[in-house]
């Protein structure tokens, strides 16, 4: 039996805008899928503002979030700002 559940969303005095980002981290010599966005979230999941890194159900994918933002542009430099943190990590480990 499915039972009616109510999700309360803070209302805003104008729209607004987020994106979910989500990569396969991948070995740069086999190219098949690397385990280690834990890795990367225990690195600079501290840096980052708010929890804009998450962890995803396949043990190769990670997520960038963004905050609630106002534009598309904003949206794009929150990731932007977001990936330059973990782009250094990534590297050092795929």
């Amino acid at each position: 039996m499915l039972t009616h559940v109510s999700i309360a969303f803070p209302s805003s005095s104008s729209p607004t805008i987020g994106c979910e980002f989500e990569a396969t981290i991948v070995d740069r010599s086999t190219f098949e899928p690397a385990p280690i966005p834990h890795e990367i979230v225990s690195s600079v999941g501290g840096q980052l503002d708010r929890g804009a890194l998450h962890l995803e159900l396949y043990a190769s994918t990670l997520e960038l979030t963004t905050d609630i933002c106002s534009s598309v542009s904003e949206v794009r430099q929150d990731l932007l700002n977001s990936y330059s943190i973990v782009r250094s990590e990534l590297h050092a480990h795929a």
